[in-house]
């Protein structure tokens, strides 16, 4: 017995093939944190950074703020909450 395929059937296979491929890249892409030893370095040497905010409440802002020193000792950082007006003008 002898397979004969149809049209149908081989875009089928091209469209499985093309969907397999499609999901499959993500999953084998290789996720690798970017050098910032130098930018943390000069980051350090300064000393501290100020962040203009408008969308965060002051709770989340202080979290992330926290969090931010935690992982980088030595950068001080001081946020400012305004409204989006005055953070864009800024």
């Amino acid at each position: 017995m002898t397979y004969q395929p149809t049209r149908r059937s081989f875009i089928q296979l091209a469209g499985a093939a093309t969907a397999g491929a499609t999901l499959a890249g993500p999953l084998l892409a290789e996720a690798k944190d970017a050098d910032t030893s130098a930018l943390y370095a000069a980051a350090k040497k300064e000393g501290s950074i100020t962040w203009w905010t408008a969308h965060y409440a002051q709770d989340a802002a202080e979290a992330v703020r926290d969090a931010f020193v935690k992982k980088y000792p030595g950068i001080q950082v001081s946020f400012i909450r305004q409204t989006a007006q005055v953070v864009f003008q800024r």
